[in-house]
């Protein structure tokens, strides 16, 4: 019985050390893991809602200079590998491949790149499961495209975030499910991938 009152009491104030933390030693942990996907690769899905059309959800995975991205819009399937200088497109509709040179644009690394940068942070709220941190644009953030507000949802397990919401005009964005840790397999392309798909190289 002894061991039992010990046990709890040891989960308790592991418990309470853990909801004691101050929004900014949450969002410094969550830099912290973040900043592993560079050398162990990280994933993550970015949902976007377009007015009258519906959403497009795109499931993007990087490793150093590799990337895939795994896109959802409708009926438009779609799986694109890249490397530094390369792009394999397989268009699941189609059943064909497109190899082309990799065009300049824009580096959606920022998904995962101080998130917190130029913010004030606060905690909202939080859950068994999650704390709810609240980011208000400082006045030093002079980013045109950085949202005024935003609120992470962030897991007391991994430190990553879970999902946060963001809003561009009409535009509402979604980024959620980020897991450390990519394989080299996931974000090279090779022919067994496309199940004998034709393959037109346009280089």
């Amino acid at each position: 019985m002894k061991r039992i009152i010990i046990l709890i009491a040891t989960a308790l104030a592991f418990a309470v050390a853990a909801s004691a933390q101050t929004a900014q030693e949450i969002a410094a942990k969550m830099e912290q893991e973040l900043a592993k996907g560079d050398t162990q690769g990280i994933a993550f899905t970015f949902d976007m809602k377009i007015p009258l059309i519906g959403t497009a959800s795109t499931r993007l995975s990087y490793l150093g200079d590799k990337d895939r991205m795994d896109i959802n819009f409708k009926d438009d399937v779609k799986t694109v590998w890249r490397d530094k200088d390369t792009t394999w497109t397989y268009e699941n509709n189609t059943v064909t491949v497109q190899i082309e040179p990799r065009k300049e644009d824009k580096d959606n690394r920022s998904m995962f790149k101080g998130l917190t940068n130029g913010y004030k942070v606060s905690i909202k709220g939080e859950t068994a499961d999650t704390w709810q941190i609240r980011c208000k644009k400082d006045k030093s953030n002079t980013d045109k495209d950085a949202p005024s507000k935003k609120t992470i949802f962030v897991s007391k397990e991994t430190f990553l975030p879970v999902t946060y919401p963001l809003k561009k005009g009409a535009f509402k964005m979604t980024a959620r499910d980020y897991v450390l840790g990519v394989s080299e397999d996931e974000v090279t392309f090779t022919p067994d991938k496309v199940n004998g798909a034709p393959i037109t190289d346009k280089r």
